[in-house]
């Protein structure tokens, strides 16, 4: 009925913790019923670990995508200590050994794989002991991990603010104080470019206006320049002249979009190559040492800068390279500022398209650029990348307690699942005599007689195809 409303398990919602209300007339592929309590684990690229319980968030009829995996509860187990036991790394790991499918949203996970893996199935009781302790422990990791991650998000706004306190001139105030006699006016500066402009270009070129962009304040040794005035920006090589079928496995390397990462040195390597005869013919898009790559399509205006070791490899299509043709601009500089907020917003609202942003050397040629004088420049490197260099560092200590953290927890599930984290209670159902009646019942609903007759133990194990209808 396109009118009736269903409560909707997608891949999607499962990020948001939440099924979807929609009704039938939203709904564009087949679907599947469940039921609450069924526990639902994700078809799709199991190392992303997926897996939740259909909950009760409205009366209206409970449906999931078919790239989900129902199972579906029995009284004698608890749905919560199936969905912690999928979560176990044992078990993903066996996941991703056993997927059909190449690489990513192809690849998927067959009932019939998981169909015999063995889940340790304790007494009733003892699940709940389990589970309890698990929740008790998890909550309390969660609290610390929740912890880490403001303050990564807290450095990640004060990196914002550092770059954004530089290009205002706040921290170099106090060197501006001290070091008048040795600042030259702006207008000093101005007429320098010009000169040095004309004896470059070896005629009489007026620069270009500023355009039309809206400018904040800045002290009074600074200039607002567009960048080309001061840089030579070319636009990467167009898909006319560098194809796909133009990559090789080794030669020159080839600079793509995904090798532009503020944190990724490009000496670290790039997957791809061209061969040396196709590096001679786009010879003029080789980047050399200092030069600033910026990219065009995408998060326009992510950048880094070529260093010592990479002369002579070839940007791709996706790239600008801006390379400074003036003494009265450092290259840290300019990468520094192409980061900071002033710059990105720049560059947001001159990129172009709807579904995909974009820019051209062109639109990068008449971005504005903050210069103040060259040897305040220098200090402004060094007084960001001072600061940098202790965010980077506490960072890198908040990313090693989080891997720590999620190898904790795994430590906890493994326990867990080994009979080790609770105490076993005597007085609680054998677990053969749990597992008996589930096989029994099992048996019964297909028909069939059940002759497996367990010894006494107080942990036996059950395979997932008991869960599954």
């Amino acid at each position: 009925m396109p009118e009736e409303m269903f409560e909707l398990y997608s891949v999607p919602s499962f990020d948001n913790g939440e099924p979807e209300i929609v009704s039938g007339k939203e709904i564009g592929s087949n679907k599947q019923v469940v039921e609450e309590g069924a526990v639902l684990l994700c078809k799709i690229n199991p190392r992303i670990n997926r897996v939740w319980m259909v909950g009760n968030h409205s009366s209206y009829m409970k449906i999931a995508s078919t790239e989900w995996i129902p199972f579906f509860g029995q009284e004698e187990i608890s749905p919560k200590y199936l969905i912690y036991f999928m979560r176990n790394s044992d078990f993903r790991a066996f996941l991703s050994l056993h997927v059909s499918g190449v690489g990513g949203s192809l690849m998927r996970i067959k009932v019939s794989t998981i169909a015999k893996y063995p889940i340790p199935l304790a007494p009733f009781n003892e699940q709940k002991r389990i589970v309890g302790r698990l929740e008790e422990l998890f909550a309390r990791l969660d609290a610390g991990v929740e912890g880490l991650r403001k303050v990564k998000a807290q450095l990640k706004r004060y990196r914002q603010a550092v770059l954004k306190y530089a290009f205002e001139g706040k921290l170099t105030e106090e060197w501006r104080k001290t070091h008048k006699d040795q600042i030259e006016p702006a207008s000093k500066l101005l007429e320098q470019i010009r000169q040095e402009r004309l004896m470059n270009l070896k005629k009489n070129k007026k620069l270009s206006p500023m355009g039309s962009f809206e400018l904040p304040a800045l002290p009074e040794s600074w200039m607002w320049m567009r960048a080309d005035w001061l840089c030579d920006v070319q636009t990467g090589p167009f898909g006319t002249q560098l194809h796909r079928n133009d990559y090789t496995s080794s030669g020159i390397p080839a600079i793509e979009i995904g090798d532009v990462h503020p944190t990724r040195d490009l000496r670290e390597g790039t997957a791809h190559f061209i061969a040396k005869e196709k590096a001679i013919e786009l010879k003029r898009f080789e980047v050399k040492h200092g030069d600033v790559l910026f990219s065009r399509v995408g998060t326009v205006g992510r950048c880094t800068i070529v260093p010592e070791g990479c002369d002579g490899w070839i940007m791709s299509t996706s790239l600008i390279r801006v390379r400074i043709v003036s003494k009265y601009l450092l290259p840290k500089h300019l990468l520094l500022y192409f980061w900071s907020p002033i710059a990105q917003g720049f560059a947001k609202r001159t990129s172009k398209g709807t579904t995909r942003a974009g820019t051209n050397s062109r639109i990068v040629g008449e971005l504005p650029l903050i210069i103040p004088p060259i040897m305040e420049q220098q200090i402004i490197v060094e007084e960001i990348e001072r600061r940098l260099t202790e965010v980077d560092n506490i960072e890198q200590t908040l990313n090693q307690n989080l891997t720590r953290a999620s190898r904790l927890r795994q430590s906890i599930l493994k326990i867990a699942f080994e009979g080790k984290l609770v105490p076993q209670d005597p007085s609680d159902e054998p677990a053969d005599k749990l597992l008996e009646r589930i096989k029994e019942e099992r048996a019964k609903s297909k028909g069939e007689k059940d002759t497996n007759k367990g010894r006494k133990n107080m942990h036996r194990q059950l395979e997932l195809s008991t869960y599954v209808k």
